[in-house]
């Protein structure tokens, strides 16, 4: 170790720079965000020296980004248009490079990024259009490239695997300053490991081992140890996979704790992207041990809302929420009231497009001859885009009028459009036409149907599409009231003992849609009345809010399961409404 060197990277001020563009390569793509800040690896508390920064830039004349994009950054194309000039910026970033102490052997600034590959190419090219006459100031060095020859094994090394496997959290947007301070962490951590692992001290003998050291062949080894999940129970429950620092990654149900948590690690499974994310980062994990699976499957849905771990979605609040409209769905509130009593039901997007359609079905030709000349945007709830020609739409919305004759031209012509759904699902039903089998358990989830794939419109695929609309719409209403009904009730199913003989059954009370208790029923024991069960359906609804929402269509969800695996299963609604296996077996193709 050469001990005078001033490149020794412990003491050595770097410039950390993040991108974010349009698109992989300049100039077709173009860069919307840039940030930076510097740091010093031997600082005790791992600080960066100053505060971060970052821009947004102005996007040249007819440049937008994608909804792809926007979703990973959270960044409106709105918001460019008051962004910053590049050149400005660009300027401002060479400046912040030449402050810095340079690097003895060429006199650049030492820079750090995590897979600087991508960036390397819009600095060059910022550098050639604003810059050119200057030498190009930054001597770059790729963390990424480090993390593949010092942890050959992690699943992924992109920057959020590797800072969460560090310890480091990075939210789930794509944003510079998050990002410049988790590629900090980063060189923080793999400095210490340079030193240690591979005796590597100072930048120029970085440069030599990054250009002479060869990648090893990456054969995966997890985090994880193999003890922490030896452990684990052969039982129901809810199990935890934790980060280093003790943030919890995810949060997922089993019904055997144990072969559900071991199976992530099996040498030949394939999990998604995201998984092996998570998995990257995961080196503990935690379980709640439950009397069955589907009391796994309640906790999950609450636990999950209530710890919000960055590797679960469906079942995360977001910008998700259930309101309750009024019967011709023009108007939407979040609680139920005297109007609004309709629900709940997961958005008012699509119901908002049945009161469109329903007014202009009322107001009949002189509407529909006026539409021609005029756009049809968002009226099957698709962005405009994709949208049908107004003519198209025009000539669809007469072809449905004409194969559904009868329509009300009153104020009851909604629930007469909602009955109309009912019966395409019925004879969707009938046909099997969305694959539903005899236990229901195919059936598509109507919350995760989309609204059909752009493609060349024609009046009878308008006319399909509201339809469809009709369809998905009246199988959420039937959906609320069943959520209502299944809110105040008492649950019984079997479970076989280890010889496989059902000898006894679970029992849950549900009050106010929550379990408010759990017990055992042997044999044929009756089933409890619902302490709510007389419970008036507005008030109901008053307790049927997102969290209660997911919690009955999980319950729902693990109904069919429990059905599908013949077991034996009772609902009491009441006083005297006690389901058995036939009837649920029907009612729950409708929900």
């Amino acid at each position: 170790m050469a001990s005078n060197n001033t490149n020794i990277l412990e003491n050595l001020t770097i410039l950390v720079v993040d991108c974010q563009a349009s698109g992989s390569h300049p100039p077709t793509a173009h860069l919307f965000e840039i940030g930076w800040s510097t740091a010093c690896a031997g600082r005790p508390d791992g600080a960066l020296e100053c505060d971060s920064v970052s821009f947004l830039l102005q996007l040249p004349d007819g440049v937008s980004i994608s909804r792809a994009v926007e979703r990973l950054t959270g960044v409106d194309s709105s918001e460019l248009a008051a962004g910053a000039r590049a050149p400005d910026v660009y300027r401002q970033l060479e400046a912040a490079a030449r402050s810095l102490p340079p690097l003895d052997r060429n006199g650049l600034c030492p820079t750090v990024i995590h897979f600087a590959r991508y960036e390397k190419a819009f600095l060059r090219h910022l550098h050639r259009s604003y810059s050119p006459n200057r030498v190009f100031p930054f001597d770059i060095i790729c963390t990424h490239e480090i993390t593949r020859r010092l942890m050959p094994g992690l699943p992924r090394k992109g920057l959020r695997a590797v800072a969460g496997f560090l310890g480091h959290p990075v939210p789930a947007l794509k944003r510079c300053a998050a990002h410049t301070a988790a590629t900090a962490a980063i060189w923080q951590n793999l400095v210490r490991l340079l030193a240690q692992d591979a005796g590597i001290h100072t930048w120029d003998e970085l440069h030599n081992w990054l250009r002479t050291c060869p990648v090893p062949s990456p054969k995966r080894s997890f985090p994880m140890p193999r003890e922490a999940r030896a452990v684990l129970p052969d039982r129901p429950g809810i199990y935890r996979m934790l980060r280093v620092n003790g943030d919890i990654l995810y949060i997922g149900k089993a019904a055997s704790l144990k072969q559900r948590v071991n199976s992530y690690f099996q040498a030949r499974r394939r999990h998604a992207e995201h998984t092996l994310e998570m998995l990257s980062q995961a080196v503990g994990v935690e379980v709640t041990p439950t009397a069955s699976a589907l009391e796994a499957a309640l906790l999950e849905s609450c636990e999950i809302k209530r710890v919000c771990p960055p590797y679960n979605k469906a079942l995360q609040e977001g910008r998700r929420q259930v309101v309750f409209g009024t019967k011709d769905f023009r108007s939407f509130s979040p609680v139920p009231d005297g109007r609004h009593h309709i629900g709940p039901l997961p958005g008012s997007k699509a119901f908002a497009a049945v009161h469109d359609i329903g007014c202009l079905l009322q107001q009949g030709e002189p509407i529909l001859d006026r539409l021609q000349e005029t756009s049809t945007e968002n009226l099957l709830g698709i962005p405009p885009p994709q949208a049908p020609e107004p003519q198209c739409f025009v000539e669809g919305l007469r072809m449905f009028r004409h194969q559904h004759t009868g329509l009300p031209a009153a104020e009851t012509i909604w629930p007469a459009l909602m009955r109309i759904g009912t019966r395409c699902w019925k004879d969707a039903l009938e046909t099997k036409e969305k694959g539903i089998d005899e236990g229901g358990d195919t059936r598509p989830d109507p919350e995760g149907q989309t609204d059909p794939p752009p493609f060349e419109w024609t009046p009878e695929a308008v006319s399909g599409a509201i339809e469809s609309l009709l369809c998905r719409c009246a199988h959420l209403i039937r959906r609320a009231r069943w959520f209502a009904l299944l809110s105040e009730s008492t649950l019984a199913w079997s479970v076989a003992d280890s010889d496989g003989a059902e000898s006894r059954q679970n029992l849950v009370i549900l009050r106010a849609a929550q379990m408010s208790a759990r017990s055992e029923l042997r044999g044929d024991d009756p089933l409890p009345r619902p302490p709510g069960g007389a419970i008036a359906w507005r008030d109901r609804q008053r307790h049927l809010d997102l969290a209660a929402y997911d919690r009955l269509r999980v319950l729902t969800t693990e109904m069919r399961r429990i059905l599908a695996e013949e077991r034996t299963l009772r609902l009491r609604l009441g006083r005297n409404a006690v389901l058995g296996e036939g009837r649920l077996r029907r009612l729950l193709k409708w929900v």
